[in-house]
This record gives structure tokens, C-alpha cells and sequence, in this order.
């Protein structure tokens, strides 16, 4: 959750407007070290769904459910998967009050391939390598139109940062995250943006 793109007096100051819901997902997933989005991203989705007011809307990588419950908060239809039955079995627990949930228990390359629905809005926090294989496989179920958001698309940094050293576990995604952002600006020009938030996110408004 702790940002290493934004600057952590900025953090602190976002912080002060920042709402307490869900704190008790995000409590959980921080003293468990469970991945989930930075405040500041899933402040932004609600934003976003708010503003887009999307009929349905995929997560790819759930984890116990903190961003699920920021997408699901204005009542829109949210499918989200993770490939983790405990996390998922903990996200049922916490997002029980939400009837306008389905989580589900896959991984994103065989839930996309065997997936006849459309989506409206889609947010992917799943493993950062595989990215542009999961946008070729999503591409299917998008409608023209559709919102899709990729989190963590900076690597802590590592991916704007050519000077620095990369650690050896990060080299080959931080390689992969590259070619995934310059092959989303190839094709979608200036539909696609990449915002310093949270650890970088990469917006689509996807245009078949």
C-alpha cells in the first residue's frame, strides 16, 4: 500500500482528506502484508465510478477485497476474482453486506478465456509481468467505451528510473511493465494515460 512514486509529505496531505471506510480491510491486509491498493488509488476508483457510473465492472486480483468494496460502493455490479481461496474466503466475510459482489475464485487467464460477459469498467491488480497478456485476453470482454485501470504500472519507481539499479527479482517485470506501456500508448494514442499515483497507474478508455 505505501507509495514509492509520490512524495511522502504529498501522502501526508492527501491523507488528512482521505475517507475511513473500509478500514478494517485495510487493517487487515496491512498487518498481514496482504497486496492492496494504495488509499490514493482506491480513493480514485470510487471517484472514477462515480463519475463514469459503469453497469459492470471486473477486478482482476481481489485480494481480501479493499478495492472490491471501493468499486461496489455505489451499487454498480462487480465481479472480482482472485486466485487465492483464502483471501477470497476472508473478502466474503467483509464484503457479506454487499449483494452487488461475486467474488470468485480463478485465475485471470482462465476466467478471461471461458468469459462471455461485457464490462463497463474494469481495475486489474494482478501480477505485473503478465499485464499485457491479460489486456489481450480482456480485450474480448470490454465494451467500446469501457474504462480500464492497471495498478502498480511503475514498480516502485523502478520502471521511470533508467539510472537506477534494478534489484534482480524486479528486473524482468520492471522489462515487461515497459513494453506493456509502450505498447497500451502505441495502439490507444490519446486514450490511454499514465498517472503518478499510488505506485503508477495506466488509465484506458478502450476504443475498438
Amino acid at each position: 500500500m505505501k507509495s514509492s512514486v509520490m512524495m511522502p509529505h504529498i501522502v501526508r496531505f492527501l491523507s488528512d482528506f482521505f475517507s475511513n471506510d473500509f478500514s478494517d480491510i485495510e487493517t487487515y491486509s496491512l498487518e498481514r502484508k496482504i497486496p492492496a491498493s494504495n488509499k490514493c488509488v482506491v480513493e480514485f476508483l470510487r471517484f472514477m465510478v462515480n463519475l463514469k457510473k459503469p453497469k459492470n465492472i471486473l477486478e482482476i486480483g481481489a485480494g481480501v477485497g479493499f478495492s472490491t468494496a471501493y468499486l461496489a460502493s455505489n451499487g454498480a455490479r462487480v465481479t472480482a476474482i482472485d486466485y487465492n481461496k483464502e483471501r477470497i474466503d476472508e473478502a466474503k466475510k467483509f464484503l457479506k453486506c454487499f449483494n452487488n459482489v461475486e467474488l470468485v475464485f480463478d485465475n485471470a487467464r482462465n476466467f478471461l478465456k471461458n468469459c462471455n460477459e461485457k464490462f463497463d469498467f474494469v481495475f486489474v491488480d494482478a501480477v505485473k509481468r503478465d499485464y499485457l497478456e491479460i489486456f489481450y485476453l480482456l480485450e474480448s470482454c470490454l465494451e467500446n467505451g469501457s474504462f480500464v485501470v492497471f495498478d502498480d504500472v511503475l514498480m516502485y519507481g523502478l520502471v521511470a528510473d533508467v539510472t537506477s539499479e534494478i534489484p534482480e527479482k524486479y528486473k524482468k517485470s520492471t522489462e515487461l511493465l515497459n513494453e506493456f506501456i509502450k505498447e497500451m500508448y502505441d495502439r490507444f494514442d490519446n486514450n490511454v494515460y499514465l498517472l503518478p499515483i499510488g505506485n503508477g497507474v495506466l488509465l484506458l478508455n478502450y476504443e475498438c
